[in-house]
């Protein structure tokens, strides 16, 4: 559920005033109101981070978005616990053999082939790797990554990692429509490392679409911070097993937690 109006609410683990002011668990109920799962929500300390581009410039630019969001397991945002894509934007011409895509260092707002090379702060070492004339890259083995190394991967080669975008070309139109969302949970993208500019290579700053024959930049888009929390979820597993998560906006204390519900998501069995 999104979209929700940003409404103050309290966390608390009992409703100490009486007055209903406070949310301590979240209650399932079936279609006939009977209570058949339930639990206690706790505060956690996951970090969730947004970014966004608006796929408008480049030679097959049209419309559309691409949507990247970052979870964590704490504050220290090392190990991510997942990484997302959604995806709906349509390109001018057939591109219906797919497109690689990356994260780029660098951003300009007037050409594709301005935003750099790829964002590769491990060194990693691809050919079009940001760090590609270093020293460490030039005495660097073969670059090999694919779908199942992504461990060889720069972590900016999104498409070696999960495979080229594939759309739908319509041939009417002359144009190709990119519509989807998959996720992974090997990364090591921090929040940390966003930039609205980066030419050392230090951090990712734009989204970059090739055509997938020939490598060229077709399209690409300013990734723009949209939302970071940290401590800005409440959840707990049902009578079975899964999760319930209210994203907040602000952190909490020891006694309450004053949050701005952005969005709810649950998973269960």
């Amino acid at each position: 559920i999104s979209g929700l109006n940003p409404l103050h609410y309290y966390f608390g683990d009992q409703d100490i005033a009486g007055g209903g002011d406070r949310f301590a668990s979240v209650v399932f109920h079936g279609s006939g109101g009977a209570r058949i799962a339930c639990t206690e929500l706790v505060p956690s300390t996951t970090v969730l981070a947004e970014y966004e581009a608006s796929i408008d410039v480049g030679s097959a630019a049209s419309s559309g978005s691409f949507k990247m969001v970052l979870e964590y397991p704490d504050d220290s945002e090392t190990f991510p616990l997942l990484q997302r894509y959604d995806f709906n934007f349509t390109l001018a011409g057939d591109f219906g053999a797919g497109l690689k895509y990356h994260l780029h260092t660098e951003w300009d707002g007037a050409s594709c082939s301005a935003t750099l090379g790829h964002f590769d702060p491990t060194f990693k070492c691809g050919p079009a790797s940001n760090n590609a004339n270093s020293a460490t890259c030039q005495n660097a083995p073969t670059y090999s990554c694919t779908e199942n190394t992504p461990q060889n991967c720069e972590i900016g080669d999104i498409s070696g990692k999960f495979g080229n975008l594939v759309g739908v070309y319509d041939a009417i139109s002359d144009s190709t429509q990119f519509l989807g969302k998959f996720g992974g949970d090997f990364n090591t993208i921090k929040p940390d490392q966003y930039g609205t500019s980066s030419s050392d290579g230090s951090k990712f700053a734009s989204i970059v679409f090739h055509r997938s024959s020939d490598g060229s930049r077709v399209a690409c888009g300013e990734l723009v911070e949209t939302f970071k929390a940290a401590d800005a979820l409440i959840e707990g597993a049902t009578a079975v097993h899964g999760f319930c998560e209210f994203s907040a906006a602000t952190a909490h204390t020891t006694s309450t937690l004053a949050i701005f519900v952005l969005a709810i998501r649950f998973w269960f069995q």
